[in-house]
């Protein structure tokens, strides 16, 4: 049972991942659209929005890296029979 949560943290971890880095990738395309870092317009509205989306998931992963090696050593841990 351990071993498959295990799993699925791991698949938890790849989805996170892969929304991070489109958010990072959106922040990324608004940001070269702006003209000037402080201009308030719809482009750094965005910008900051997918940035602050991928900092989130950036918080998220490390909590799923976390659970992840917290449940990967309790298995280790019940193999080794301590």
């Amino acid at each position: 049972m351990r071993a498959r949560n295990s799993i699925e943290w791991l698949i938890r971890i790849n989805k996170v991942i892969n929304n991070f880095i489109y958010a990072i990738s959106r922040s990324y395309a608004y940001a070269v659209k702006m003209n000037w870092p402080l201009e308030e317009t719809e482009n750094s509205q965005m910008y900051a929005y997918y940035l602050e989306d991928a900092v989130y998931r950036d918080i998220v992963l490390w909590d799923l890296l976390r659970q992840f090696i917290n449940e990967f050593l309790s298995v280790d841990m019940i193999r080794i029979g301590k």
